[in-house]
């Protein structure tokens, strides 16, 4: 179970790590911001 849940984590990390490289690349600001507001949310 404790396997299973850390790949699970991982990919929702790695997931993260891709929405915020794409966001820094992006010029839409409004992704960005949303972005750090789910962040914010997410701690």
């Amino acid at each position: 179970d404790q396997k299973h849940e850390e790949e699970l984590d991982s990919e929702a990390i790695y997931k993260d790590f891709v929405l915020r490289v794409m966001a820094a690349r992006s010029p839409n600001v409004r992704l960005r911001k949303a972005l750090n507001r789910r962040q914010r949310e997410a701690r």
